[in-house]
C-alpha cells in the first residue's frame, strides 16, 4: 500500500502584540521653594531700606543761623550821681545776629551767636529838672540752647535761654554834658518761638522768635539797666 501523504503543515497565525497605551505625563507639582531663594530679595529690601535712610536729615549736624530783628525797650530805668531820673525813654532798635550751632538729637541744640544792637536814643529828665538825651549801642556774645517742643506740619516751636557778655556804649550826654562811656556786663537773655520748613528744603528752616534779654549801660554819671526784646 502507498505511503499516506503527509498532512500540509499549517501555518499558525502571528501573535498579536498588544502595547500598553502611554497616559498622559501628570504634571508634577513644583516643591516650596526653599527658604534660601528669598535671600536675593530680602536683601534687596533691606539695602533700599538703608538708601531711603541715607536720604533722611542728619539729627546731629552743625548749623550756621542769621537773624534781623527789632527791638524794643521795656523798661528803661536811669540813675545819676544826683539821684533817679525820671520819664526815661529808649527809642526802638534794629537787631542783626549771625552764629554757628550744633544739633545734639532731634529735642536738644545749641549755638553761639553774637548780637549786634543798632544805636538807640535815650532821653529822660535829671532829678534837677534838666532833660538829657544820649545814644546806646551794643555787641553780645551769647551761648543759647534750645529744646525743640516736636515737628507739627513743618513748623517746630522751641524754648530756649542764653547768657552771655555784653559790651555797651553810650555818646556823650547832652542837656547836663557828661562825657559817654563803654561797660562789660553779664547778660542774659530767653526765647520762644518756631523753626519753619522751607518747602523740600529739610537743610534750611526760617525761625520766627521772641527773644527777651537784659543788659546794662553805663555813662560818667549814667547809668541804663536796658530790657530789650
Amino acid at each position: 500500500e502507498s505511503e499516506p501523504k503527509p498532512e500540509p503543515k499549517l501555518k499558525e497565525p502571528a501573535k498579536k502584540v498588544v502595547l500598553p497605551e502611554h497616559k498622559p505625563a501628570v504634571p508634577v507639582k513644583k516643591a516650596a521653594e526653599p527658604a534660601a531663594k528669598e535671600g536675593p530679595k530680602a536683601t534687596l529690601a533691606v539695602e533700599e531700606k538703608v538708601a531711603s535712610e541715607l536720604h533722611q536729615p542728619t539729627i546731629d549736624a552743625p548749623y550756621f543761623r542769621m537773624d534781623v530783628g527789632y527791638g524794643l525797650t521795656l523798661t528803661p530805668e536811669g540813675t545819676t550821681t544826683a539821684g533817679d531820673m525820671t520819664g526815661e525813654d529808649v527809642a526802638n532798635l534794629a537787631l542783626f545776629s549771625a552764629g554757628v550751632g550744633y544739633i545734639f538729637s532731634n529735642k536738644l541744640r545749641a549755638d553761639l551767636t553774637a548780637d549786634y544792637r543798632t544805636d538807640a536814643e535815650f532821653d529822660a529828665t535829671t532829678p534837677g529838672g534838666a532833660a538829657v538825651s544820649s545814644e546806646v549801642n551794643g555787641l553780645a556774645v551769647m551761648l543759647n540752647g534750645y529744646y525743640d517742643i516736636g515737628t507739627f506740619e513743618g513748623f517746630t516751636p522751641y524754648l530756649g535761654g542764653g547768657v552771655g557778655i555784653v559790651r555797651l556804649e553810650t555818646t556823650e550826654q547832652t542837656g547836663t554834658m557828661a562825657a559817654g562811656d563803654t561797660s562789660t556786663n553779664f547778660a542774659w537773655a530767653l526765647n520762644v518761638g518756631s523753626a519753619i520748613e522751607l518747602g523740600n528744603d529739610e537743610n534750611t528752616l526760617a525761625d520766627v522768635s521772641y527773644r527777651c534779654s537784659s543788659a546794662l549801660a553805663s555813662s560818667s554819671n549814667m547809668t541804663v539797666p536796658l530790657m530789650t526784646t
